[in-house]
């Protein structure tokens, strides 16, 4: 699935809202993530989400690297193959405000020693499941 450069900015404004508890429309998508609130708990659910919906397995440092939606959307874009200049698609996923949670511990365990997940991504997803 080919997911164009401003449909990739929306869909993670809609995400990051739907974790803040905000508007989408109220998220500016070239603020720092540190401006909009997000903190190291608040960036391990928003990578879970964004591997989930995206398909990808990144750690939360990405946050660090691509400080904003629209730097992080960029890289989103290069990394599925969409290209940054076309149309979006007719409709964007509906955002989730709750990741994956594996159903086996195991699972959990081994994906966070293959290194697919950090260690607060996983918290993250306990915490989901209690």
């Amino acid at each position: 699935m080919t997911i164009e450069r401003p449909a990739v900015v929306e869909v993670l404004r809609e995400q990051l809202a739907a974790i803040l508890g905000c508007d989408a429309r109220d998220i500016d998508a070239t603020a720092a993530f540190n401006v909009l609130g997000m903190d190291s708990m608040v960036g391990a659910e928003f990578i879970a989400t964004v591997n989930r919906v995206f398909g990808m397995q990144e750690r939360s440092v990405l946050l660090y690297e691509y400080p904003d939606l629209t730097e992080l959307a960029a890289y989103i874009a290069a990394r599925t193959g969409a290209s940054p200049h076309g149309a979006p698609p007719a409709r964007a996923p509906e955002p989730d405000s709750r990741p994956a949670v594996p159903d086996d511990l195991d699972v959990l365990l081994d994906a966070v020693r293959d290194d697919r997940i950090s260690v607060d991504e996983a918290l993250v997803l306990l915490a989901r499941r209690g």
